[in-house]
Order: C-alpha cells, then sequence, then structure tokens
C-alpha cells in the first residue's frame, strides 16, 4: 500500500493529466444528458465511426448469439465469424449484467476510463524509455501522453483538413472497443518488453504475461496483433544481430507462448476461410492482394531524426528497441509487399502515429533537455496547450453538431421499447430510413432484440446475392426510378455498400459490373411485387419515421399498422 501511494504521489500530475483526458473524453455525454433531462432516454450521441456496430455486437451476445456469424441478419447466425467477439465485448455485457448497469451507461464510462489508462501507459512508456527520473522528464511524458491521447488528428499532413471538417465525430480514442484496447494491449506490451530487455534475464513472469496481451491482441483486432507481431519480430532480429541472445529467448517466447493460446481464434478464422463465400465476403471486411507500399511520413520522419541525431549511441539498448518499434510500424504497414495481402494498411496508423511519438520525446528529451532546457520546456507547454484545447474543440464542435438530432431521436426509444415488449427474440425489421444517416436501421440491432431485414453493416459470411437483393430494396424504398441516373450520381454508395472502404484496380472493375448488373436487373425488380420480392427472406414487421409513402404502401400489399411510438409508425408484414 506504501509503494502505491508512493507512486500516486511522484506522479500525480500525470494522474491529474490522464483524468483531465477522461473528462474531455466522456464530457459530451455528460453534458448531453443532463442538458436533455428527463427526455434522455439513453440515445447518447454516437458519433465516431463503427459505434453502432459495436453496441450492436454486444446486444448479440445478450441475445445468446456469443460467436457473432451476423450481427444484424437472422440467416446466418450459424455462419463461423468474420470478426470474432473481443475481450471488451464479453468484459462489456459482464459487467453490464453483473452490476445491473445499463450496456450504454458501460460503455460510456469506458469513453473516460478506457483513454486515461491509455494516457498513463504512453506517459510510463515514454518516462521509462527516457531514462530519467527528474519532473523535467515526467513534463515531457506528459507531453508525449497528451498529444497522442487529445492531439492524434493534429499530427500529420491532414490536421488543417481534420479542423475545417470538425464536428462530424469525436475523438478517435473516444470510439470504444478499438482502437482504443489495442492501443491499451500495444503499449502494455511495449513496457513488458522493454523492461525485460532492461533487466537481460529468463523471465516466466514477463513471457507468459506478455503471451497474454499479444492473445487478447489476436482475438481483438488485427491492426494491434499484426502491429505487435511486427515490432516483435523486428525485435527479434536486432537482438541476434546485437547479440541479445537472452532477451531473443524472452521474445520468443512470448510470440510462440501467445500465438499457442489463440489456437481456438485461429481456428476460428480457418473456419471461416473453409467457407464458399469468404473470398467475396473477405473483400468487403477490407482484404486487399498485391505488391504495393505506404509511406508513413510521420515514420518516416522519426527514422530520419534518428539516424541523424543518433550517431555514437547506436548499440545502446534504448537505440535498439526505438529503432524496433520505428521499424516494426514501417513493416506492419508495408508487408504486402513480400506477402501480397493485407487488411486496409491505413488502419495501421491508427498506432504508428503513437507510436511514432512514444520514441520521438525520448529522443528528443536525450539529445535537448541539457543544452536547450528552456527552449523544450516551451515546447513541451505548447504540446500540451494545443493538445487540451484542439481536444475540447473537437469533442465541442461535435457535441454541437449532433445535439439537435440526437435530441430528436430520443423518441425511438418508445419504438425500441415496444420492440422489446411485443416481439420474440430475432425478429426481422425493415426499416425506412428518414436520411441517409441511417439511425433508425442501425440503432435497431444496438437497442433491439430484433435483427434488420437491410443495412449497410454487412461484414460477415453473407452471400453476395443477399447484399445485392438488400441493396435494391434500399433503392426501392428511396423511390429509385432512373437506375442510370442514380449510379451516375452514387457510385461512390455503391462501392461502399458492397465493397468496402479500399479502392484499387480490381474492385473498380467489380464496381462496374455491380452497377451494369443493377441497370439491368433493377428495373425488372420495380416492376415485380414487392411483397414477393420481401419474402424471399423472413420478414416480420416494416418500420418508418412517420408514415410511410402511400406508394410504398401499396407496394407492399396487406401491411397492417400496428402502433406508432415515438413518431416510428410500426406496421406488421
Amino acid at each position: 500500500m506504501q509503494k502505491v501511494k508512493r507512486i500516486i504521489k511522484e506522479h500525480k500530475y500525470a494522474i491529474l493529466a490522464a483524468v483531465l483526458c477522461g473528462l474531455i473524453m466522456i464530457g459530451p455525454h455528460i453534458f448531453f444528458a443532463l442538458k436533455l433531462g428527463n427526455a434522455y432516454r439513453g440515445i447518447y450521441i454516437i458519433q465516431t465511426d463503427s459505434e453502432h456496430v459495436y453496441l450492436a455486437r454486444m446486444q448479440e451476445i445478450i441475445d445468446g448469439h456469443p460467436l457473432m456469424g451476423s450481427v444484424p441478419f437472422l440467416e446466418y447466425k450459424d455462419k463461423p465469424p468474420l470478426i470474432p467477439p473481443t475481450l471488451l465485448d464479453l468484459t462489456f455485457v459482464f459487467s453490464s449484467k453483473i452490476f445491473s448497469v445499463s450496456l450504454v451507461n458501460i460503455l460510456i464510462f469506458s469513453k473516460f476510463l478506457l483513454p486515461a489508462i491509455l494516457f498513463m501507459l504512453i506517459y510510463t512508456f515514454v518516462f521509462k524509455v527516457s531514462e530519467d527520473e527528474s519532473s523535467f522528464s515526467k513534463f515531457n511524458a506528459i507531453a508525449a501522453a497528451t498529444l497522442v491521447v487529445l492531439g492524434y488528428d493534429a499530427i500529420g499532413l491532414k490536421t488543417i483538413e481534420y479542423l475545417r471538417n470538425a464536428g462530424s465525430a469525436f475523438l478517435l480514442w473516444s470510439r470504444p472497443i478499438n482502437p482504443i484496447f489495442g492501443g491499451v494491449l500495444l503499449f502494455s506490451i511495449l513496457l513488458i518488453l522493454w523492461v525485460v530487455m532492461r533487466e537481460d534475464k529468463l523471465d516466466l513472469t514477463k513471457i507468459i504475461s506478455g503471451a497474454v496481451i499479444l492473445f487478447f491482441a489476436y482475438v481483438s483486432y488485427f491492426f494491434s496483433w499484426g502491429m505487435m507481431l511486427s515490432i516483435l519480430g523486428t525485435l527479434f532480429i536486432l537482438s541476434i544481430v546485437y547479440r541479445r541472445y537472452t532477451y531473443t529467448k524472452n521474445i520468443l517466447g512470448i510470440a510462440l507462448l501467445g500465438t499457442i493460446l489463440a489456437v481456438p481464434y485461429f481456428y476460428f478464422t480457418y473456419h471461416a476461410r473453409l467457407d464458399p463465400i469468404y473470398p467475396s465476403a473477405s473483400i468487403r471486411i477490407g482484404l486487399i492482394t498485391g505488391h504495393w507500399a505506404v509511406f508513413s511520413f510521420v515514420l518516416l520522419g522519426v527514422l530520419a531524426l534518428f539516424l541523424f541525431f543518433i550517431k555514437s549511441d547506436r548499440r545502446s539498448d534504448w537505440w535498439m528497441f526505438c529503432m524496433a518499434v520505428i521499424l516494426g510500424g514501417l513493416w506492419a504497414l508495408n508487408q504486402q509487399i513480400i506477402t501480397g495481402i493485407t487488411i486496409y494498411p491505413f488502419h495501421f496508423v491508427q498506432y504508428t502515429k503513437p507510436l511514432a511519438v512514444a520514441v520521438l520525446f525520448p529522443l528528443l528529451f536525450i539529445k535537448f533537455s541539457s543544452q536547450y532546457k528552456l527552449v523544450y520546456k516551451w515546447m513541451l507547454g505548447f504540446v500540451i496547450l494545443y493538445s487540451v484545447f484542439f481536444g475540447i474543440y473537437v469533442q465541442a464542435a461535435t457535441y454541437q453538431g449532433s445535439f439537435d438530432r440526437y435530441a430528436d431521436i430520443q423518441r425511438y426509444k418508445s419504438a425500441f421499447n415496444w420492440f422489446s415488449n411485443n416481439t420474440p427474440k430475432d425478429c426481422v425489421i425493415l426499416a425506412k430510413d428518414p436520411d441517409e444517416a441511417r439511425r433508425l436501421s442501425q440503432l435497431i440491432p444496438a437497442f433491439t432484440h430484433c435483427n434488420v431485414y437491410e443495412t449497410d453493416n454487412v461484414h460477415y459470411l453473407i452471400p453476395s446475392e443477399r447484399v445485392f437483393h438488400n441493396y435494391m430494396v434500399f433503392l426501392r424504398l428511396e423511390g429509385v426510378t432512373d437506375i442510370n441516373a442514380y449510379t451516375q450520381k452514387y457510385s461512390d454508395h455503391i462501392f461502399g455498400y458492397f465493397l468496402g472502404q479500399n479502392r484499387n484496380s480490381m474492385k473498380e472493375k467489380t464496381l462496374v459490373e455491380l452497377i451494369d448488373r443493377l441497370k439491368h436487373d433493377y428495373p425488372q425488380f420495380l416492376k415485380d411485387d414487392f411483397r414477393k420480392e420481401l419474402s424471399e427472406y423472413r420478414l416480420n414487421y416494416v418500420v418508418s419515421d412517420g408514415p410511410l409513402d402511400e406508394k410504398i404502401l401499396r407496394s407492399i400489399k396487406d401491411l397492417e399498422f400496428v402502433a406508432e411510438e415515438g413518431g416510428v409508425y410500426i406496421y406488421k408484414f
């Protein structure tokens, strides 16, 4: 206990800074609930990428489908998962049940807790690697951690563009599950690897600890374990080059034991690969083939500084370790040059930026803290203030830009409650959304025990024919009649719906084929009996924000109006 008190006292300013970062992350959600008062129904501001998907995944566990073979669709629940449940998914659901706290509140609290933990891990890493116990070194580490957690999007060449568009999304590290959990695991294993290297002895406890962290990464996020393996591999090679054979054994032990622990995960992924649907489904989750390079100007810039400044110290532990982190990051981005396969490598930037900062600040501290102490202190102060103001600005702008919309859709909770109370588990709903944000269809799997008939969340082993059918259903609900004009105007939407984020020559060719097929098939689909087309797959209810358009009501014969809840009209199919 005395040791804990001593640590808290010695690093109190870092702990306060971590709490501040957590409060900036969770602040908009607290203000939103307080501002709405009794009108707040539990639909918080969901303004980070795929956040509704993460919430739906956890709801899927509650609904009795823990393997997540198909979160939004009923028909494919027994398929092996392309993205199995993560440790954090299971932890959040378990915590919700144990403490009788809503899943939403658990997730919102994580927006405070996980960024604060990430801050402390980065702070500790930079402080230890700097190998200086002074308060100046702590100040340096606080600046690095603040820049990563609050100023992540201020690092790089697109900062001005990001600021112009501020208000569309909260800060990256407020996004639940990943990449935040992957970042926590990544810096945890880096700390273990650093301590093991400095001790220079075979340490079974740390091997097991590192292996468990690697296992958690395996079952959580491809980009975190991909980065870990890249750094472990680079450290393995450098440890042999520098004849640090004890360290080589520790690295090998962590990598092998962690991989052995993850055998069940690899079984799931192997089983998924055997499915005949896998080739088309893998494209939708971002799988890319080809031999091409990805440049990270941030990593390359830090590498150049290392090579320029550090000349006499190249055989030290510090130099070897930091070089392994930089080169490991570059390898994770570019391993497809040799292997010919990757999954959207630009997602690795979520970790290459923090890693670059985490090794740059020890370098700058070692090089400039003595000769240019005052100037360097002012620079650190500027970094901290800029990061804090940047973080507050982005959070506040997103809160302000989203407030009215989310205040309005609190009424959806009445409809969600109706489905929870009046329908069996796994009923299927087709939603007619009021706008392109598609909040109704996105939130149904996240806030009810029901599935949806159509959604753009297709990262599962779903037949391409079902995806194509769903898109034509979407077009018909949107009232599209001129398919030629639509495909010309909305080719980017078609690409994203069918092929994900990654554009390359192979996918562009597939896009042309999809558009040609839509032009050929949709006119006939538009003429066919809509109810008959919808009956190809299970459907129980059709819902709409406001009454369904008369044209749609006429096309879907025998729809029975059953309720209106919060402005959402519910029809039985």
